[in-house]
């Protein structure tokens, strides 16, 4: 019967520690890699607002890259992203919902005396 070897737990550990590393790196340089494209929108966009919508120059990339980004440059997003003013529903006040026909009933009912409560 052999033992195994000491040297073989160390290699799969060393392998699970540089496998997070990797990980690691990939995340940062892809998130990196977010940023730029969002910086090149963001060109872009200063180029519409200088030249007009028609003199602008094309924004340089496809939608491909669009979509491989999104997922990435999501995670850096701190807040709740504000849905546009077109996709909100005009807001109604609560009489409009629902017309109070009948005094509201009160649910608990105290054990005082009528006179007390």
């Amino acid at each position: 019967m052999t033992r195994p070897s000491p040297y073989a737990l160390d290699c799969c550990a060393m392998l699970r520690a540089s496998l997070r590393v990797l990980l690691a790196l990939l995340l940062l340089f892809a998130q990196y890699g977010a940023e730029m494209h969002a910086m090149s929108h963001l060109r872009y966009d200063l180029e519409v607002a200088q030249l007009g919508a028609k003199n602008a120059p094309p924004l340089g990339h496809g939608i491909e890259q669009c979509v491989a980004f999104h997922g990435v440059a999501a995670m850096l997003q701190s807040a709740a992203p504000v849905p546009a003013a077109h996709c909100l529903a005009p807001l109604t006040t609560a009489p409009e919902l629902l017309p109070a026909l009948l005094p509201p009933r009160i649910v608990f009912n105290s054990r005082a005396p009528p006179a007390l409560s």
